[in-house]
């Protein structure tokens, strides 16, 4: 799906998916990016310039499902997990699991830097790395805005 180059004031609905997502491990990233996110120690969430490593529910408790917007949120619903900067050489981002069995391509027509906003249904924990004990605390529902 294309986004025009523009701003807008609303959110439009760019594409989503629900599946089982590999490894319980969404990634949101530039479509050049060769970011192997290398010094992430399991934390559910890292940034890094071009690129997210997001921790959802593991395939073997259920599917996940992803929404994705053009625009500012609608709506201050969900618990915000980033908000921020993202950078793209080509203004073309993929949501994608590791294996690739679930991808989405979003392009914003728009290289530099986009805003994106995620958020999920459940809350993310103040402590960097999660306990055995809090599996069923990771999202399975997810939604990524994107905005310049």
């Amino acid at each position: 799906m294309s986004m025009t180059s523009y701003e807008l004031d609303t959110e439009e609905f760019v594409g989503s998916f629900r599946a089982s997502v590999g490894y319980g491990l969404l990634i949101i990233r530039d479509s050049n990016s060769t970011e192997t996110h290398a010094d992430w120690e399991g934390s559910d969430i890292h940034v890094t310039r071009d690129s997210i490593y997001l921790c959802v529910q593991h395939p073997v408790d259920g599917p996940v499902t992803v929404e994705v917007f053009e625009g500012p949120p609608a709506r201050e619903d969900g618990f915000v997990w980033f908000d921020g900067v993202i950078v793209s050489a080509g203004g073309t981002f993929i949501v994608h699991d590791p294996d690739e069995d679930v991808r989405l391509v979003v392009r914003t027509d728009h290289p530099g830097e986009v805003r994106l906003r995620i958020a999920s249904d459940v809350e993310l924990l103040s402590t960097s790395v999660r306990r055995a004990s809090d599996v069923e605390l990771l999202p399975t529902s997810v939604r990524l805005n994107f905005w310049y």
